[in-house]
């Protein structure tokens, strides 16, 4: 009987030490799996505030971009003299005023040809964007590279009707070194014949607007 006894209190230490052992490996495991936990969440926050900056970086830089993009309108009235002038030889270009991609951005003004350059005299219109010497020149990349897309405007009054004459050209031209630097633009912007068509030409008048921005 107590030979019996013995082996069953042999038995249960056994057991009870295993159980021990088991349970001091578990505690050693939840401890790593705590300790993983932590730096998991560490990373997490890590990388959250990595996105948090990257995503303020990007909207800085798309801020930028917008500040140094622009949007003019030029309407220009008395067309039909304008051209009368051009085609007799008076005056073959005209100039609008000056105008700034952002407040503190590139200097720009655009130049058309009524009656044509080069070439395409006596049958189109040809625009080109101007490049002027201005006061925040030392401050802007160069050279320029941006995109100007010139669009004539149908003046239909229902704006889903309007057959807009729209052409681009990009840029790459050297920080100006005086007033006039230089130009780029298109020869072929609009023949005569078409704006003697829809609603370009409204009381003798016409709206050439000009987008300045960068290239896609």
């Amino acid at each position: 009987m107590q030979l019996h006894l013995d082996l069953v209190c042999a038995a249960f230490k056994e057991t009870t030490g295993k159980l021990e052992e088991n349970v001091s490996a578990l505690q050693v495991k939840q401890e790593e799996l705590d300790q993983e936990k932590i730096t998991l969440i560490k990373q997490v926050k890590e990388l959250t505030e990595a996105n948090i900056a990257l995503d303020a970086k990007m909207k800085k830089e798309v801020s930028v971009l917008r500040s140094e993009s622009s949007t003019f309108v030029w309407n220009i009235n008395g067309f039909s003299e304008i051209l009368k002038r051009a085609i007799n030889g008076t005056e073959l270009e005209i100039y609008s005023a000056p105008f700034f991609t952002g407040k503190t951005g590139y200097k720009l003004s655009v130049c058309i040809q009524p009656n044509g350059n080069r070439s395409w005299k006596h049958s189109y219109l040809s625009v080109h964007l101007r490049f002027i010497k201005g006061p925040y020149d030392n401050i802007l990349a160069w050279p320029f590279h941006y995109k100007a897309t010139f669009t004539l405007i149908d003046q239909q009054e229902d704006p889903i009707k309007r057959q807009n004459v729209a052409q681009s050209v990009i840029s790459h031209v050297s920080k100006p070194t005086s007033d006039f630097c230089s130009q780029e633009g298109i020869l072929r912007f609009v023949s005569h014949k078409a704006l003697q068509t829809r609603r370009y030409i409204v009381e003798d008048t016409l709206f050439l607007q000009v987008e300045v921005g960068p290239p896609c």
